[in-house]
């Protein structure tokens, strides 16, 4: 499992996103599906696992600074040069991400 820094950008209820973002009270891990942003070609989709920073970690932030832990067998060099990626809950847009500089 690789892991990095990203940036995430919840879309708001009225951007047709969630009623709120995730937090998670007791530190446990944000998962959904990812895609990677591409016109050229489609990676399919990966589950991605988010560590909040402490400081984000609150029910009204919209964006959320955090460690991103991708699993073994997707595209990560292919994510490290696109940089950007979409997340999911099932079928529904919730977030954009952006895959920040070490």
């Amino acid at each position: 499992m690789k892991s990095f820094r990203v940036k995430i950008t919840f879309l708001t209820k009225e951007q047709g996103g969630r009623n709120l973002p995730p937090y998670s009270l007791d530190r446990n891990t944000y998962r959904c599906q990812s895609k990677i942003v591409s016109d050229v070609n489609s990676y399919g989709s990966w589950t991605m696992a988010f560590q909040w920073d402490v400081a984000d970690d609150k029910p009204d932030v919209y964006v959320k600074n955090a460690t991103a832990m991708y699993i073994t067998g997707a595209p990560y060099e292919e994510l490290m040069q696109l940089r950007k990626f979409e997340l999911y809950e099932g079928s529904k847009l919730v977030a954009t991400g952006e895959v920040l500089d070490d």
